[in-house]
């Protein structure tokens, strides 16, 4: 058995590659950044309910 001239003929492959690089404590960090921005607000709005100021 012979291979076929399609066989033969060699063909170039091209691909695209995309990396990104996730630092693995990143959902946590995260997490506790957005913890933190919620209870900021929710002072905000209660210094604003109690008429505070400085």
């Amino acid at each position: 058995m012979y291979p076929s001239p399609e066989m033969m003929e060699e063909k170039s492959n091209w691909g695209v590659m995309i990396g990104i690089n996730l630092p693995l404590y990143f959902w946590r960090k995260q997490s506790e950044l957005s913890t933190a921005a919620s209870i900021d607000k929710e002072a905000a709005i209660l210094e604003k309910k109690c008429g505070k100021s400085t």
